[in-house]
């Protein structure tokens, strides 16, 4: 089965802060607390890495990214969960850890759902993601993409395995 990444992320508010009446008007900065699971190695993270460069250069130094790779803040479940709380503002989680938001994600984990043709058309990805967003909206969560990262790998260690446990 194919293992499917979806880049989950809550509206940021409120990014422009203003000083007090009679003070000259500036900008404040703010904190964005982004996690994952993905080693640092992994090609994904040096995306978030350029993600993160693009949204503090792009808001003007007022959105200040800060990183938690490998786990090191939040496994992916309870960074997905603590989306609503404000302590994680992005997370790109395994799609299996959406499920625990809405049921109804556990499609996109059959291995027939979403293609490598599927997601080649143009604009599919787009599609995808605002369906799936349709699913979580009234948490104020937003899927904002896909990304492909690998197929799901078994392994066992130094034992053969010829039939189901219980």
């Amino acid at each position: 089965m194919l293992r499917r990444t979806l880049l989950l992320g809550a509206a940021v508010a409120g990014l422009l802060g203003f000083a007090a009446i009679g003070s000259p008007v500036r900008a404040e900065t703010h904190e964005m607390v982004m996690t994952n699971e993905i080693a640092t190695t992994h090609w994904t993270a040096q995306a978030m890495e350029h993600y993160a460069a693009q949204l503090k250069e792009r808001s003007g130094g007022r959105i200040v990214p800060k990183i938690y790779h490998a786990g090191t803040l939040l496994k992916d479940k309870e960074a997905v969960a603590a989306l609503g709380t404000g302590a994680v503002h992005m997370v790109w989680p395994v799609s299996v850890q959406l499920e625990s938001l809405a049921p109804k994600y556990g499609v996109v984990n059959l291995p027939f759902m979403i293609t490598d043709e599927l997601m080649l058309k143009p604009g599919a990805a787009d599609e995808i993601a605002a369906l799936l967003s349709k699913n979580v909206e009234d948490l104020g969560i937003q899927v904002m993409g896909l990304m492909r990262t690998a197929d799901l790998i078994f392994l066992a260690k130094d034992k053969e395995i010829d039939q189901p446990r219980t």
